[in-house]
């Protein structure tokens, strides 16, 4: 006969026999039953990029001892019960737990695994402006588990829980704002920038082109200098530029031929030009002080790139 037991536990299965004219005979068979074997990968799991993750295995049900076989989904594996693993790309991997019993019998369970980028907050900065006048701050993260936290303190006692706050300060000096981001498994970074208030200004910023000079340039290299009044230029050239100003720089736009082409918010301020073509151009570079007064300076060059010619 066939049976099923409901319940796991150790059993006594007993024979009796009885032939034709009535005599009988038993025997008896020990019967245990177990409990279906299981498998538990836990999970899910996160982790950084190129860290250690630490796996955690469970088993239920069938016979001990139980071997394990963890796969982690980017072609590596471990026969450890509770291994550590490390995953060199970020991305979703699904990783397997089997277990065997000694009977021979297996189980399998999966489990997700995250990994992610290391967390970092950007602050952006530095900042500037008068004082009681509203200042724009724009904070950013990347990596970690989104969606993020946002803790800002603006280093004269105020504080704020928006990505992008506007705060204004009472008295001028120089502060330090801190951005404080946390992602949805709690990891967290900060990130910090300079704020410069001023009372009022009136004056300007200064600034100078003062690369390329009136030369000949090939590859980004100054060859001779030109009796022109103008710079000749073959290939890619690094354009810098000076700029200063009593509150401080805000920013510096350089400009090909009244496009915008790059800024920069700290120094040095530089844009590697890489425009094709044959041509007389405008480079123009404009610097923004802190309270919005401009000031700018400009050169006629020639550009010759050869990848314009292939």
């Amino acid at each position: 006969p066939k049976h099923a037991y409901t319940k796991a536990g150790r059993y006594t299965a007993t024979l009796t026999v009885t032939d034709s004219i009535g005599n009988t005979a038993s025997d008896t068979a020990e019967v245990v039953i177990t409990e279906e074997l299981t498998a538990e990968a836990n999970g899910p799991y996160y982790g950084e990029e190129n860290k250690e993750i630490q796996f955690h295995g469970d088993a239920g049900g069938g016979k001990p001892p139980y071997t394990w076989e963890w796969d982690f989904g980017d072609g590596k594996k471990s026969n450890d019960r509770n291994p550590k693993h490390a995953y060199s790309r970020a991305g979703v991997y699904q990783a397997k737990l089997t277990v065997k019993d000694s009977e021979g019998n297996t189980a399998t369970d999966t489990a997700q695994v995250t990994v992610y980028k290391k967390l970092e907050a950007d602050a952006d900065g530095p900042h500037g402006g008068l004082v009681n006048q509203g200042i724009q701050f724009h904070g950013s993260a990347t990596g970690g588990v989104p969606p993020y936290t946002w803790w800002w303190t603006f280093g004269d006692g105020a504080f704020d829980i928006i990505q992008n706050p506007i705060h204004s300060y009472s008295s001028p000096g120089v502060y330090t704002a801190t951005l404080t981001v946390t992602d949805s498994i709690g990891n967290m970074d900060s990130d910090s920038t300079l704020v410069y208030i001023f009372t009022g200004d009136t004056q300007p910023p200064f600034i100078r082109i003062t690369r390329p000079n009136n030369s000949l340039y090939i590859n980004d290299k100054e060859i001779i200098p030109l009796r022109s009044d103008r710079a000749v230029i073959i290939g890619d050239i690094t354009i810098r530029a000076n700029a200063s100003d009593n509150i401080g720089i805000a920013r510096v736009e350089f400009y090909l031929d009244n496009q915008l082409k790059h800024i920069n918010f700290t120094p040095p301020y530089y844009w590697l030009c890489n425009v094709t073509g044959i041509g007389k151009h405008t480079i123009k570079a404009v610097a923004y002080d802190f309270a919005g007064h401009v000031a700018m300076d400009q050169k006629e060059v020639w550009i010759i790139n050869p990848r314009f010619l292939f």
